[in-house]
C-alpha cells in the first residue's frame, strides 16, 4: 500500500499559499463578527449608491473603492480625472491610549502567523513548496510595508523610556556612577498592552491601531572618573498587533513586524553627593537620532533632544530616585504627530536588601507633551504609568521583572506594560592605591608618604605623625610636663620641667621675694603685708609661737607647750619626756641608759609604741612578744605619775560583722589593762576604750599588712598635771 504525499505542484497547495499571500498583503486579522475599521461614512455610503446627498438632487458621482494598507474600505472619488479620498468625518474621536480604559479592541497573535503556521505544516515535506511559501511570504511581507507607507506617517508612540544600564530601576536612575571606564550592558522587553486607539468621545468605545507592542531597548553604559556617563540606547520593535482606522481625514494603519526605534545618545555628570549616599545630583543631556521607523510607529521622524536633572538616594534600606527631562521636538505646522516638547517624569522609591542584591518597590512614568498644534486630535493630559518592579544582582547579572497600569489616557499610554531586563553589570573595581609608608593613608593624600603617621582633616598634616599632646603649647610633652596646663622651659628637674619659672624666694616659704617681709626667713602668709612672710612672734626664741607658747617668755620644749621642765638627771632630757628621769641617758634612747633600748617614747599627747602589742588569732589574749613592751610601757607609767589617767584604745581590722569588731576591741583593750595593773600601774588610772573597725590607719585592702597596722592597741593621755 502506498503512501500519499503532497505534490508540489498541487493547484489546491498553491492556492492555499497564494492566499496567504494575498491576505498577509492585506493585514486582514479582523474576525468575521468584528466591525472594519474606516468603514465609508453615510455620505460615503450614499456615493456608493449613487444618491448624491442628502436631498438627493444631484448627479451620482464616480466612486470606487480603495483598500488602505490594513484592508479598511475608502472610499475614491473620482473627480475630473483626479482622485481624492473621502474619509468618514471624525469630529467625536481623538487619538488616545488605554489607560484606565476597560474597552478597547483585542490583543492577539497575528492571523497571518496562525495561517503561516497552517501553510507551512501542509507544504514541510516539500523543498520545492517551503521555497514557493517563502517567496510567495516575502513578496507579501514587501507589499504589506509598502501598502503600510500610503497611510499617514506615524510617531514615537511607546512612552516608556528605560534607564542607563545598570540601573536598580526601570525608568528612574539610581546614578551610580562610579568606576574608571566601568562598561555595562544589556536589554530591556517591553510588552505594551493597547498603547494606541481611537477613541470614540460620545460612547466611549475604542477601535486600536496598536493593540500590542512589544519593544526591546537594547543599550550600553560606560562610566568614567567616577562621575562622568556616556549610554546608548537603540529600541527595537520586535511585534506589533495593529490595525487600521483613520481620524480627521487622515488613515492609519501601522506597520507590524521588526522595526528599528530611535536611538538614544547619553551623557550624566554626577555633581554632588555619591553612590548610595543620602543624596546625589547629576545632570545630564539626552539625543534622540531620527533612526527609528515612522511606519511603525516607533519614530517621529524627526531627531530631538532633552536635558535632564536627577537625583537619588539612600537611607538605610530606603531607596529614592527622580528624574525630569525636558524634552525639545522640532514644530511642523503640517505634521500629524500629536506629540510636541513638553517634560518626562520619573520617580521611584522602595527597599533594598542589607548587601544591595534586592530591591523592590513602585514607579512612576509620565509624560506631559501633547502637540496643541498637530492636525488630529488627541486625548488632553499627559501620560501617566504606575510601574512595580523588583530587581535582584546575582554576581555581576542584574535581572529585573516589573509590570504596572496606564494611570491615564494619554497618547501612547497601555491598558497595561510588562518589563523584563538582563543587565551584565559588573562591581566598579577597587583602585589599587599605594601605601608606601603602610599606614593605611595612600601616598596620593599622604603628606608624609615615607613615614607612617595618622589621619588628620588638615591636607598638610594628612598621614604625618602627629606630635604627642602638650595642652600648654610650651613644647614638652604632656607625659614630661610637671606643669601640662602651665607653659615653661624645660630644665633637667624633672619635678620642674614644663614649669613657669617661680618667683625669687629666698626663705623658700612660698611667698615671693617682692611680697615676703621677712624674705631671709620663713614664714606664714599674712593678710598685714608688714607680717606676710614672717614667722609669728616668739619672745622667748623657742621656736614656739607665742600663740600658742604656754611660757611664752621662757624658753621651752615644744612637747611641753613652750615651757621649760625639769631635769633632775641633767642629761638634757626633760623629765616629763625623759622615760627614765632619775638616770641619765641620751635624747635618741628617750633619756635612758643605752644598755636599756627603749620601744615607747613619751609625745605630749600619747606613748608612742615601736613594736606593736599582739593577740592570738582572732582573740583578746595577748601573744608572749607583746608583754616586752607592755612590761616598757608599765616602767614609763609608774616612772611619770603626773600622767594621771591613760586611755587604753582597741582597733580592729574590717570583719563582716560590725557589732563582732567593736566587742573585740574593747576586749582586748581592758586585755591591756588588766596586765598592766598586774605589773604594777594603779588601775584606776586606766580607762578602755573600743572602736573597732571605725578608724583605720590604712586602706582595708586585705594584705596582712594592712590588717596589722589597722589592728592596734593605742595609748593616750587623758590627764597630765604639771
Amino acid at each position: 500500500m502506498r503512501t500519499l504525499e503532497p505534490d508540489p505542484c498541487n493547484p489546491s497547495i498553491l492556492l492555499v499559499a497564494l492566499i496567504f499571500a494575498v491576505l498577509t498583503t492585506c493585514g486582514c486579522g479582523v474576525a468575521a463578527d468584528e466591525p472594519v475599521a474606516g468603514a465609508p461614512s453615510e455620505r460615503a455610503q450614499s456615493a456608493l449608491d449613487g444618491d448624491g446627498g442628502a436631498d438627493g438632487g444631484t448627479e451620482p458621482q464616480d466612486v470606487a473603492l480603495a483598500l488602505d494598507g490594513g484592508c479598511t474600505v475608502i472610499v475614491v472619488a473620482e473627480d475630473g480625472g483626479a482622485t481624492r479620498p473621502i474619509v468618514p468625518a471624525s469630529d467625536d474621536q481623538e487619538l488616545s491610549g488605554s489607560g484606565c480604559s476597560s474597552a478597547g479592541g483585542r490583543s492577539s497573535v497575528p492571523f497571518e502567523l496562525l495561517l503561516l503556521a497552517g501553510t507551512w505544516t501542509l507544504l514541510r515535506r516539500r523543498r520545492a513548496a517551503s521555497t514557493l511559501a517563502l517567496v510567495l511570504g516575502v513578496l507579501a511581507l514587501g507589499a504589506r510595508a509598502e501598502a503600510a507607507s500610503t497611510s499617514t506617517a506615524g510617531f514615537a508612540l511607546d512612552r516608556f523610556e528605560a534607564a542607563e544600564r545598570g540601573s536598580h530601576w526601570f525608568a528612574a536612575d539610581d546614578l551610580d556612577l562610579q568606576g574608571e571606564l566601568r562598561p555595562t550592558l544589556g536589554f530591556t522587553a517591553d510588552f505594551a498592552d493597547a498603547p494606541l486607539v481611537i477613541r470614540s468621545l460620545k460612547t466611549g468605545a475604542t477601535e486600536p491601531l496598536v493593540a500590542s507592542q512589544l519593544t526591546t531597548q537594547l543599550g550600553a553604559s560606560f562610566v568614567l572618573a567616577d562621575r562622568v556617563r556616556f549610554g546608548l540606547t537603540m529600541p527595537v520593535v520586535l511585534d506589533s498587533q495593529v490595525g487600521a482606522g483613520s481620524l480627521g481625514g487622515y488613515p492609519y494603519a501601522p506597520a507590524s513586524g521588526v522595526a528599528p526605534g530611535d536611538m538614544r545618545v547619553a551623557a550624566d555628570v554626577r555633581l554632588l553627593g555619591r553612590a548610595n549616599g543620602p543624596l546625589a545630583l547629576a545632570l545630564g543631556a539626552r539625543l534622540y537620532a531620527a533612526t527609528g521607523s515612522t511606519a511603525a510607529f516607533a519614530s517621529d521622524g524627526r531627531s530631538r533632544a532633552g536635558l535632564r536633572a536627577a537625583v537619588a538616594g539612600a537611607l538605610g534600606h530606603f531607596h529614592y530616585a527622580l528624574a525630569l527631562e525636558g524634552v525639545a521636538r522640532p514644530s511642523d505646522p503640517t505634521a500629524t504627530v500629536p506629540l510636541g516638547s513638553g517634560a518626562n517624569l520619573a520617580a521611584a522609591v522602595g527597599w533594598q536588601s542589607a548587601g544591595g542584591r534586592v530591591r523592590i518597590g513602585p514607579e512612576l512614568i509620565a509624560a506631559l507633551d501633547r502637540s496643541a498644534s498637530a492636525l488630529v486630535p488627541s486625548a488632553p493630559g499627559a501620560s501617566a504609568e504606575a510601574l512595580l518592579g523588583a530587581h535582584v544582582q546575582v554576581g555581576p547579572v542584574l535581572l529585573g521583572l516589573g509590570a504596572g497600569p496606564g494611570l491615564s489616557q494619554g497618547v501612547g499610554t497601555p491598558r497595561w506594560r510588562g518589563l523584563v531586563s538582563f543587565d551584565w553589570s559588573p562591581p566598579p573595581e577597587q583602585k589599587r592605591s599605594i601605601d608606601t609608608d603602610g599606614d593605611g593613608i595612600v601616598d596620593a593624600r599622604d603628606a608624609c608618604p615615607e613615614v607612617a603617621g595618622e589621619p588628620d582633616p588638615n591636607p598638610a598634616r594628612n598621614g604625618c605623625p602627629h606630635p604627642p599632646p602638650d595642652r600648654d603649647g610650651d613644647g614638652i610633652p604632656d607625659a614630661q610636663d610637671a606643669c601640662p596646663d602651665q607653659p615653661g622651659p624645660a630644665t633637667t628637674d624633672a619635678a620642674r620641667n614644663g614649669c613657669p619659672v617661680p618667683p625669687a624666694d629666698r626663705d623658700h616659704d612660698g611667698i615671693p621675694d617682692a611680697e615676703d617681709a621677712c624674705p631671709d626667713v620663713s614664714g606664714l602668709v599674712s593678710g598685714d603685708p608688714a607680717r606676710n612672710g614672717c614667722p609669728p612672734p616668739d619672745r622667748d626664741g623657742d621656736g614656739v609661737p607665742d600663740a600658742q607658747d604656754e611660757c611664752p617668755d621662757t624658753p621651752g620644749n615644744p612637747e611641753l607647750g613652750g615651757c621649760p621642765g625639769s631635769d633632775r638627771d641633767g642629761d638634757g632630757v626633760p623629765d616629763r619626756l625623759d622615760n627614765c628621769p632619775a638616770e641619765a641617758g641620751p635624747a635618741s634612747n628617750q633619756g635612758c641608759p643605752e644598755s636599756q633600748p627603749q620601744i615607747v617614747a613619751i609625745t605630749r599627747q600619747r606613748l608612742v609604741m615601736r613594736s606593736s602589742i599582739t593577740f592570738a588569732g582572732s582573740s583578746a589574749r595577748l601573744e608572749s612578744q607583746s608583754e616586752a613592751v607592755l612590761d616598757q610601757v608599765a616602767r614609763v607609767l609608774k616612772n611619770h605619775p603626773e600622767i594621771v589617767a591613760v586611755t587604753v584604745e582597741g582597733h580592729a581590722d574590717v570583719h563582716p560583722l560590725a557589732d563582732a569588731n567593736l566587742k573585740l576591741s574593747v576586749a582586748r583593750a581592758q586585755a591591756v589593762i588588766h596586765y598592766l595593773a598586774a605589773h604594777g600601774v594603779a588601775h584606776g588610772r586606766l580607762q578602755a576604750r573600743g572602736y573597732g573597725s571605725t578608724q583605720p590607719l590604712v586602706d582595708r585592702d586585705g594584705s596582712a599588712e594592712a590588717q596589722a597596722q589597722n589592728s592596734r592597741i593605742e595609748l593616750r593621755f587623758f590627764a597630765v598635771m604639771r
